[in-house]
């Protein structure tokens, strides 16, 4: 009986070993999954504080190229200047932050009105991986600046936030970079001397140019936009690119286009409006009874279609511009900086009309009255000078090239240029020899033959000697950037 009740026992003995064996065993496998899952909860954590690095440091090489590549403005040129004109020339002088407080201030406001416009074009939201849904994008970003004399320096602060996210994990890291400003060197250099002399000028100093071309003032960085704008009146925004899908109407407005425009429909209705293209313009359209309008284009301009009837106007094109069909002002000033190339020009009083460059006029040209028309290199009319009003004046550095027949000259006008007047073979002169002035031609009978070149003196002035400086120099080199982050699970 004893050797049974021992055999009983025994069993509940190997049933208890395999109960406590059992909870052991599902302990070990929930640990195990638990840490796995918080193992990969912190392998999350990691990749997302990662790209949040990833993208601070992103957007400081855009911040870095940015500043690296910024130009003093002329303003903040001639501001230092004023400043420091008593000095002696060729003399290197070092600008501190210290020193130069409300210098160094508007530099700040310089680089960061460079930053406030290129960086908008700079993307902001990254995917590294659409499989993983890891991205960072960049946000909240501000401005400010302060003097830190103890490190004699004028220190722009640029926040920013940069999302970091891995699978389901969000990190924000708030970075700040600090953009240190700290020397400007420069030296005073004398006016140079153009020396062409002509009874406009001295002979002396720098020769400035009948039409200064910074007459339409850059608006700044503006708010964006609105993507569902289609009227532009009372007004005052920037964009990327022309906003196409709009009516074409702009009054009392400013308009500031970023990168390359090209606009296809008729701009109809334009009065008292600023239109700033900070590259190349094409315009397929009309521009139609522009009235105290404003057109700033940095680089080339191409108007496909007319320009008509522009009445107390500016125009101001940095590179080359070409003028495809009619083109008529009045009270206007048109400033080209590189060569022109218009078919016609048509019925314009009042006006000036500046090209930097060799030109073409391909059709006719028929100018009203009181206008003054520079041409700082060669320039050839392929068709006639049809008519020309009183005191209006054709000024040539180069030489003037006419195929066709040159007509009547209304009273105090004037045709001159500084280099040849050329004639095609079958062409005439129907105007008075006085009125028409060249150092040669092959109608030499026709032409006041001149020996002093008339070009500055007409389509510009020169500064009296060492009133105008030049600064040698820019604002020297890419500041060291420093970043300090603030991360926020």
């Amino acid at each position: 009986m004893n050797l049974k009740n021992e055999k009983g026992n025994a069993l509940i003995i190997v049933l208890l070993l395999i109960t406590v064996f059992s909870i052991l065993y599902m302990s070990i496998i929930g640990f195990t999954f638990n840490n796995a899952k918080q193992i990969n909860r912190t392998e999350e954590r990691f990749q997302a504080v990662s790209l949040a690095e990833m993208g601070v440091e992103y957007y400081r090489t855009a911040i870095n190229a940015i500043v690296g590549s910024y130009t003093m403005s002329d303003n903040l040129k001639e501001a230092i200047q004023e400043k420091y004109k008593s000095r002696t020339l060729n003399e290197t002088i070092n600008l501190t932050a210290t020193n130069d407080k409300e210098i160094f201030e508007r530099l700040a406001l310089e680089i960061e009105s460079e930053l406030s416009s290129k960086l908008p074009l700079v993307e902001k939201s990254i995917s590294v991986d659409s499989i993983s849904k890891s991205s960072y994008t960049i946000m909240n970003d501000t401005y400010s600046h302060e003097l830190d004399a103890d490190k004699n320096a004028f220190n722009i602060q640029y926040r920013f936030t940069s999302r970091g996210k891995s699978i389901d994990k969000t990190i924000n890291l708030n970075a700040k970079i600090d953009i240190p400003l700290t020397s400007i060197t420069f030296k005073l250099l004398p006016a140079s001397d153009n020396g062409s002399g002509g009874s406009g000028g001295s002979g002396s100093g720098e020769w400035i140019p009948i039409v200064t071309f910074n007459n339409i003032p850059d608006p700044g960085n503006l708010e964006l936009c609105s993507s569902t704008l289609k009227d532009f009146d009372n007004v005052d925004c920037q964009s990327a690119f022309f906003p196409s899908d709009s009516n074409e109407k702009f009054l009392n407005t400013t308009l500031k286009v970023l990168n390359d425009a090209t606009f296809s429909k008729n701009i109809n209705s334009i009065e008292n409006t600023t239109l700033y293209f900070s590259k190349d313009l094409t315009a397929n359209g009309n521009i139609n009874n522009p009235k105290n309008m404003n057109l700033h284009v940095a680089g080339d301009a191409v108007f496909n279609d007319n320009i008509n009837n522009s009445n107390n106007s500016i125009l101001e094109i940095g590179g080359n511009a070409t003028f495809a069909h009619s083109f008529d002002a009045s009270n206007s000033k048109i400033y080209i900086g590189g060569s022109a190339n218009f078919k016609n020009i048509n019925s314009t009083d009042n006006s000036t009309i500046y090209m930097g460059s060799n030109s073409v006029i391909d059709g006719n040209l028929n100018f009203g009255s009181n206008n003054k028309i520079c041409v700082n290199g060669d320039l050839t009319i392929k068709s006639n000078v049809n008519s020309v009003g009183s005191n209006t004046q054709i000024i040539v550095k180069g030489t003037l090239t006419i195929e066709q027949n040159l007509n009547t000259l209304g009273t105090n006008s004037k045709i001159s240029t500084d280099g040849s007047l050329i004639m095609g073979d079958k062409s005439n002169i129907n105007a008075n020899k006085s009125q028409i002035f060249a150092t040669s031609s092959n109608q030499a009978d026709n032409v006041t033959i001149k020996s002093s070149p008339s070009f500055e003196s007409e389509c510009g002035s020169y500064s009296t000697p060492n009133s105008t400086v030049n600064i040698e120099g820019q604002y020297v080199g890419t500041p060291t950037m420093s970043a300090s982050y603030q991360y926020n699970y």
